[in-house]
């Protein structure tokens, strides 16, 4: 993550998607690094992720308005925009 509002996804967040439907999303809150595991669901424009925060489920959908090979912008479920970068 390299630009995000408030409430979204923490700068430097790291979201893996992988081929199997496995979602992780690893960074750092209030300085306490995180990692919350799940899977994910493509719909269309729309990511949906499923993850256990604290042993309670959450769902976020991340709508995407631009993507390339190196960039993706959504906007959150919740309000709010994340810009991400492909790692190298």
């Amino acid at each position: 993550v390299v630009k995000a509002s408030p409430g979204t996804f923490p700068l430097g967040s790291i979201l893996n998607l992988g081929k199997d439907d496995n979602a992780k999303v690893v960074g750092t809150r209030n300085g306490k690094k995180f990692i919350h595991a799940g899977t994910y669901e493509v719909n269309g424009a729309k990511i949906i992720i499923t993850v256990k925060v604290e042993g309670e489920e959450q769902k976020h959908t991340l709508t995407i308005t631009k993507i390339s090979d190196t960039e993706m912008v959504t906007e959150h479920g919740g309000g709010g925009t994340i810009e991400f970068k492909k790692e190298k």
